[in-house]
């Protein structure tokens, strides 16, 4: 119970019952606040810190309570943006831009990217994005032996399972197929006749995201960026555009 008579003291007593009228019962246990969540975007968490000296009314004695205190993450973002993962370390982009580009032309429409944390001003549709930052990326990896990897995948001498990281990279021209054209494309680009540049935005069920949904609802999704055309996984990103966080 709060005793209002002098303030600002917050009197706890265990297990009181009424002892006469205008006398009020004081329970055991009391919550100590509340906390509203509705917090401005530039803030990220915080902390609330409560102590307190203890009174004893039998004995005349004093003494200091433990301090709590307890921090609260507020969700800022609407998705997060890896570029892998493994059992103990996720691999976030961060300090950069995601272009968003529809049947090979820019959308006008660039989301922010800190520590994989994205927020979603505006519904848009894509099939393709762009990095702000033309090096953060190594396009230069795409070889003869990603194209050779389309071309076994084809003829099935070694297929790219469906939804993998691998097959949406052969998929170049995301059309939903892994054909010849795909190969071109990924030959083109080694002889410099045609640069791929782009990415895929996968989700967590390996499907390709083609949408950014600013009245989504429930928990952020993950999405993966994965770089087209590098069919066996050998490019990188550059160390000022990842940050690594290990799995809890």
């Amino acid at each position: 119970s709060l005793n209002v008579s002098k303030k600002p003291t917050l009197t706890l007593v265990d297990s009181v019952e009424s002892s006469g009228r205008g006398v009020t019962d004081q329970p055991s246990t009391t919550d100590l606040l509340a906390i509203y969540l509705n917090p401005i975007d530039t803030v990220k968490d915080f902390e609330v810190t409560f102590s307190a000296d203890v009174s004893v009314n039998q004995g005349a004695s004093t003494y200091s309570q433990l301090s709590h205190s307890l921090e609260v993450s507020a969700k800022t973002y609407d998705a997060t943006i890896s570029t892998g993962a493994t059992d103990t370390v996720t691999t976030l982009l961060t300090g950069v831009s995601v272009n968003l580009w529809s049947g090979g032309s820019a959308t006008g429409t660039s989301v922010a990217v800190d520590t994989g944390e994205i927020s979603i001003d505006s519904t848009v549709g894509f099939d393709a994005v762009k990095l702000s930052v033309s090096d953060a990326y190594d396009f230069d990896s795409i070889g003869i032996s990603d194209a050779i990897d389309i071309l076994r995948h084809i003829v099935n001498l070694e297929t790219l399972a469906a939804g993998s990281a691998s097959f949406h990279a052969a998929d170049v021209d995301n059309d939903g197929d892994v054909d010849i054209s795909d190969a071109i494309d990924v030959l083109r680009h080694i002889v410099d006749l045609e640069t791929i540049d782009t990415f895929d935005l996968i989700d967590e069920q390996g499907a390709r995201v083609t949408q950014l949904d600013a009245n989504a609802t429930g928990d952020a999704p993950a999405w993966t960026l994965v770089a087209n055309g590098d069919v066996d996984l050998s490019g990188s990103f550059a160390g000022d555009y990842v940050v690594q966080l290990d799995v809890l």
